[in-house]
């Protein structure tokens, strides 16, 4: 189930600990009502929220994002682009993004690195 993954990382926590964190991250995504579903049955950007609360259900400083919103249609992209920064945010917590998308880089990004062939080549806020 979406719970179950979300909550998957969270094993060695007592069960009442690990609920009570997954049902307040699936509040923190929007996802409350999907819990019992299965992560197949859910849309693309829904399949995305639920990945970012499995990552944030650990409560990370830090978090890296390869080619996040790749598989995204444009409009649910930019939505759920905006979503995750806002849920980020609402964490606390720093994300590290690499991408191809220079869209995806210009919302999410308060640094950017430009690399080529493996090696710095700028870097701008």
């Amino acid at each position: 189930t979406v719970a179950g993954n979300v909550g998957f990382g969270l094993a060695h926590l007592p069960k009442a600990e690990r609920r009570q964190r997954v049902a307040a991250e699936l509040e923190a995504v929007g996802l409350s009502d999907l819990a019992d579903r299965q992560p197949h049955q859910l849309s693309g950007g829904q399949q995305q929220r639920v990945a970012i609360a499995r990552s944030l259900v650990r409560r990370p400083r830090l978090m890296l994002m390869d080619e996040p919103f790749s598989d995204l249609d444009t409009d649910t992209r930019a939505s759920v682009r905006q979503e995750v920064l806002q849920i980020l945010r609402a964490h606390g917590t720093a994300a590290i993004v690499v991408t191809h998308d220079r869209e995806d880089a210009e919302a999410l990004a308060d640094r950017k690195v430009g690399m080529e062939d493996g090696a710095l080549r700028e870097m701008w806020k």
